[in-house]
């Protein structure tokens, strides 16, 4: 009896002491829970789940790259390149160029966006901005000879010319220069658009509205859009369809007389020259006018008043100066 006594003592004594302290029974069960916690509280921590206002990443840069072309058609990367063949996927960036020959066509798409251009036979033309302002994609393009197509996605392009400056703000608008007469006319197929002489005039167009600077400089609006110049769009902007809801029918345009059609030759007017190779042919950009800033300034290689430095002319074989008399 009495060893029985102490057994049921000393276990009442052990369970007891077990019951005091937990931690020794459940060490095990404990520890998975407490990383389990700790992963939860670092996969909803604030700081990982969300990113905050100041840790909004720069828009990737915006380029322009030939998505296709037909014939004889040049580009160059920069203004520190070389004309070369072009290719589809090439990239230009800013201050690139591409010139289209006779017969040949070229689309190129400004990226991210997908603003398309599409380039006609003969022309030639810089882009000398290509950016952002306030997160909406803005272009220039400096249109030396020919005519462009632009299909605007979004953001501004501005085509300048020696005559003038076209805009479009939204969405669809034709550009044409021809340097032999100094001739600029735009026509705005849908959207808001703008043509700017020289002089700073300026006429809003609207969609179905077309206007022109004429060889005095003067800027002339019309009352709708030449059939022909439709027809044009149709011919050579494909993908317009996507773009407007009723593709135009130009038999329901007028025929404006002072819409004249772009015909320029450049080879008549551009000494030509060539590649190494004489694979690929393209103009002297060193002999293309300059081209009208928007806010009506003609870029010029004059010297600076008070600089001398191109004043003086060049020495003769006898030492004298090539001035003559």
């Amino acid at each position: 009896m009495t060893k029985k006594l102490s057994a049921l003592l000393l276990l009442t004594f052990w369970l007891g002491a077990c019951a005091s302290n937990p931690s020794t029974a459940s060490v095990e069960s404990t520890q998975p829970v407490g990383e389990v916690i700790a992963t939860e509280a670092a996969e909803t921590s604030p700081a990982e789940s969300a990113p905050t206002g100041n840790s909004e990443q720069a828009p990737a840069g915006r380029e322009a790259v030939v998505s296709d072309f037909e014939n004889e058609v040049t580009v160059k990367a920069t203004s520190d390149s070389e004309f070369i063949p072009a290719e589809k996927g090439f990239v230009l960036q800013q201050g690139g160029s591409l010139q289209t020959g006779d017969s040949s066509r070229a689309r190129l798409d400004l990226m991210p966006e997908g603003t398309i251009i599409r380039v006609a036979p003969n022309s030639a033309f810089t882009l000398p901005e290509i950016t952002e302002t306030d997160g909406a994609p803005k272009t220039s393009i400096q249109l030396f000879f020919g005519k462009i197509f632009v299909l605007l996605n979004g953001g501004s392009l501005d085509v300048q010319t020696p005559s003038g400056v076209a805009s479009v703000r939204g969405s669809l608008l034709s550009v044409s220069y021809d340097p032999e007469t100094g001739r600029v006319q735009a026509a705005c197929l849908e959207g808001h658009c703008t043509l700017e002489n020289e002089n700073g005039e300026e006429v809003e167009l609207e969609e179905g509205e077309s206007a022109y600077v004429d060889e005095e400089g003067n800027v002339e609006e019309l009352d709708g859009i030449d059939q022909d110049e439709v027809q044009d769009w149709l011919d050579e902007a494909p993908e317009l369809d996507g773009f407007l809801e009723e593709v135009p029918n130009p038999e329901s345009y007028p025929n404006f007389e002072e819409f004249d059609n772009y015909e320029f030759d450049p080879s008549t007017y551009y000494e030509e020259q060539s590649t190494d190779d004489g694979s690929s042919q393209f103009y002297d950009e060193e002999s293309l006018p300059g081209t009208q800033e928007p806010n009506g300034e003609v870029p010029t290689d004059e010297p600076a008043p008070g600089d001398n430095s191109e004043s003086t002319p060049p020495p003769t074989d006898d030492g004298g100066t090539g001035s003559g008399g």
